[in-house]
């Protein structure tokens, strides 16, 4: 569907606009990580889930309200699962230092456990 080079498109939309996030637990044991591109316009979102479609790149995307109501609400698209970030590394030509290195130490990093609520809140039960 897309009528563009899709790995250059996203690279240039997750320099310009993404964000990789991760959360560091147990010394080098990664537990939670992502990559979102938020923006305003439907029609860049629309782009970038398109390109992550011809890639073969999983994804979500949720809209996220403004913070003063003068703002527009704005969408997220989320890649969130290990395998997905890994394939996004390979083919995606991401120029962001800092971006490219986070996005390669959680792809490099020890597989983690699933999280229960007991890893949080270890006295209350969980039924």
């Amino acid at each position: 569907m897309a009528s563009f080079n899709s790995p250059s498109y996203l690279a240039a939309i997750i320099d310009g606009e993404g964000c990789v996030s991760k959360l560091w637990m147990d010394g080098n044991v990664v537990r939670g990580f992502h990559v979102t591109v938020s923006n305003t316009e439907s029609d860049i979102i629309i782009a970038t889930c398109s390109a992550l479609e011809e890639l073969g790149i999983w994804y979500t995307v949720h809209q996220k309200g403004s913070a003063r109501k003068e703002w527009s609400h704005s969408y997220v698209v989320s890649i969130a699962r290990r395998a997905d970030l890994a394939k996004l590394l390979d083919l995606v030509p991401i120029q962001h230092g800092g971006k490219l290195t986070r996005l390669q130490e959680i792809v490099a990093s020890p597989q983690h456990k699933t999280l229960k609520q007991t890893d949080f809140f270890p006295d209350q039960l969980v039924r």
